[in-house]
């Protein structure tokens, strides 16, 4: 946090186009995240991870989104992800919250289903993945996966 924008955008074009490379010849797609501006000042919009896509060049370089991220920050919704990212949107942290939280989808109070109606339209076909980080699911992760998954055929009929 106490360097330069732009020497740090520099800092992680140039690396990410190194890690690039070994990820084009294994064949690993590479999605970046974007954070709050408490952990970083460089992706904290879907607009930056567009750019440092075009930069980098890679085609194994997408983007990912999080639900939670994107409404705790509350600079960017789905519209701007898949707007801004296109096909380059290949995963989608789909997860629940206050904002805040991480939760179950349907736990909290964000328009997951709302979120899930958006990337079908597009026929989405990239990952959804859940990232459960609340507490009161490390002592019982496989109810938090069947109530996560009781949610998906509700909302997926």
């Amino acid at each position: 946090m106490d360097v330069d924008e732009t020497e740090m955008w520099k800092w992680c074009r140039e690396s990410l186009g190194e890690i690039c490379k070994t990820a084009e010849k294994e064949g690993i797609y590479l999605p970046m995240e974007a954070f709050t501006s408490f952990t970083t000042q460089v992706f904290n919009r879907v607009e930056h991870i567009s750019k440092m896509i075009k930069e980098v060049g890679s085609p194994y370089l997408k983007g990912l989104a999080d639900t939670d991220v994107m409404e705790t920050t509350g600079k960017d919704t789905i519209h701007d992800f898949i707007r801004e990212l296109g096909n380059n949107l290949m995963h989608v942290h789909f997860v629940d919250g206050n904002p805040g939280g991480h939760l179950v989808p349907g736990e909290g109070q964000l328009a997951m289903a709302e979120v899930l109606k958006e990337l079908n339209n597009i026929d989405y076909k990239g990952y959804l993945g859940l990232e459960l980080l609340d507490r009161r699911y490390v002592m019982n992760p496989e109810k938090a996966l069947r109530d996560s998954l009781t949610w998906f055929e509700k909302h997926l009929e």
